[in-house]
């Protein structure tokens, strides 16, 4: 028995290794800002998931306030709304100032993939008025 349950034991310390690695590029990734490639944000949307909470507020700062940076790739797409996620209502005040000015900017930017955050930022934000003044009064139909 004991011969078949040592290798599960070791696939669990592989894994507590594994994560350690990736919360500790994540955080060089977040304090260098070195995030613009795919792989480097999808390492940092794996690991907003698994960080300490003093680490993930670090994590969500950085995505909160350089969220633009994120917006033309999938996997930064996903870790802006991984972090939406985690962010306390005041991380989610930061973002939506951030979109303030530039909703139409970053709309029709090219490869932007920017509606998927709004799609996510309308349905996750409990402060309508910031919403309304900063994305909805901004996006008119006619005005397209």
């Amino acid at each position: 028995m004991e011969k078949y349950l040592n290798p599960i034991f070791a696939i669990k310390e592989d894994d507590a290794t594994t994560h350690e690695r990736l919360e500790n590029a994540a955080l060089k990734i977040a304090e260098k800002k070195s995030f613009h490639y795919p792989l480097q944000q999808k390492i940092m949307a794996e690991s907003i998931k698994i960080l300490i909470p003093e680490e993930k507020a670090k994590l969500i700062e950085t995505v909160s306030t350089e969220f633009a940076s994120f917006l033309n790739t999938k996997e930064g797409v996903h870790l802006v709304c991984n972090a939406i996620d985690y962010m306390e209502p005041k991380d989610k005040k930061v973002l939506l100032k951030g979109f303030k000015g530039k909703v139409k900017e970053l709309l029709l930017a090219e490869h932007s993939l920017c509606h998927v955050v709004l799609i996510k930022i309308l349905s996750t934000v409990d402060d309508t008025i910031l919403v309304k003044k900063t994305i909805l009064n901004v996006i008119n139909p006619l005005d397209f």
